[in-house]
């Protein structure tokens, strides 16, 4: 049930609701607008025939700040106080696709007024974009990239539209993870990996089963359990603890090296690469290319052994749940490390004799490919 009024609070359920009703909406208006804010110049038009994003209006905040705010118009009937409620969606699929923040208003009241300077300006004070300084924003995208991330997302949307909705409704919730994980990396980058990695859980458990493996010697145990009762307690609690384990770790690493197995891993882009293709299709500096080569000190996916790259993963995962129950900090120590798949620190590894050793962290970035990756390839693969 969707609330009349907002109140300026989201409940992304309204969001899955509303972009996809469960059953067919004929009344309210056709052609309403809404708009996302996005951290990039959108030059093309993206058309998906139920909705289209119309390329981006720059507003100067102030400063060194800009916004882009990109109009959505909605094709299908919708009640003018919902339409916030369909920007919503679009952008968590937006930001999904793209591996960015993607942010809009969070009442439909701000939806209107977009047409003008003053109500642009407003609207832009949702996501305001440094543009220059440390830490600034590459706000340029390349051709290629614009034209591949459209191509996958009216893929993704298609696919949203045709599976069934109880299963429309889990990936709609893990897309906003990734969405949120976005948002959050500036905020507070502990919760938007954790953010990240609950996305990709929440799909690993619907695509790899529990296995209850029995052990070898468990009739032995049964036969002895017949005539000593300490052995039967044992046997129950050992049984009971099997069953209702969820095996989340394993759940977690399969899924990944299923779904976004090992030897993909290599068409993770550098962080660079956009902004080496902007600045080469203006200037002509090849020299620019060596930024996205193999630095000395990087450690890639293919130097690793199997078994090297289990733990890293299975490492990833525990950070999750470290953050969980702990409120625990991933290790990494810089959200933007010029590496690209992982940030390389010296730990210590015990205190008693001290020492130390070289771990390998899943980057940001790489972690937002994967999600990405698996869950679009379990999307495709499975319905």
């Amino acid at each position: 049930m969707v609330r009349r009024v907002a109140a300026d609070h989201v409940m992304y359920q309204e969001s899955i609701e509303v972009f996809r009703p469960e059953k067919t909406r004929t009344s309210g208006e056709i052609g309403k607008v809404g708009f996302i804010l996005l951290d990039f110049e959108l030059k093309d038009e993206w058309d998906f025939g139920k909705f289209k994003i119309s390329p981006t209006q720059e507003v100067n905040l102030g400063s060194i700040y800009s916004a882009f705010i990109a109009p959505v118009t909605w094709n299908e009937p919708i009640e003018s106080y919902n339409i916030h409620l369909v920007a919503i969606a679009v952008g968590s699929l937006v930001s999904f696709i793209v591996s960015r923040p993607v942010k809009t208003a969070r009442d439909s009241f701000f939806m209107k007024d977009i047409d003008t300077d003053e109500g642009l300006k407003e609207r832009g004070m949702y996501f305001p974009i440094k543009m220059s300084g440390t830490g600034f924003t590459n706000t340029q995208l390349s051709k290629d990239r614009s034209d591949r991330y459209y191509d996958e997302l009216l893929e993704l949307t298609q696919l949203l539209y045709k599976i069934p909705y109880k299963d429309y409704k889990r990936f709609m919730q893990a897309i906003r993870l990734v969405n949120l994980g976005h948002i959050n990396k500036r905020e507070e980058f502990s919760l938007s990996y954790y953010l990240m990695v609950s996305a990709v859980e929440s799909i690993a458990q619907l695509a790899i089963p529990i296995e209850r493996s029995k052990d070898l010697k468990e009739d032995q145990w049964e036969e002895l359990a017949k005539s000593n009762k300490a052995v039967k307690s044992l046997l129950g609690q050992y049984r009971s603890l099997r069953d209702s384990g969820h095996q989340l770790t394993r759940r977690f690493r399969e899924f990944i090296f299923k779904y976004c197995p090992i030897e993909e891993w290599s068409l993770h882009e550098h962080p660079l690469a956009n902004a080496v293709d902007t600045y080469l299709s203006v200037f002509n500096a090849d020299e620019l290319k060596d930024l996205t080569e193999k630095q000395w000190y990087e450690i890639l996916p293919k130097e690793l052994t199997q078994k090297e790259i289990k733990i890293i993963i299975e490492d990833t995962y525990k950070y999750r749940s470290k953050f969980t129950h702990e409120g625990g900090t991933t290790p990494h120590s810089n959200p933007n490390s010029a590496e690209q798949f992982f940030e390389t620190l010296i730990v210590v590894a015990s205190e008693n004799p001290l020492k130390f050793e070289k771990k390998l962290f899943i980057k940001h970035e790489f972690l937002s490919f994967i999600a990405k990756r698996s869950i679009l390839q379990y999307l495709r693969q499975s319905y």
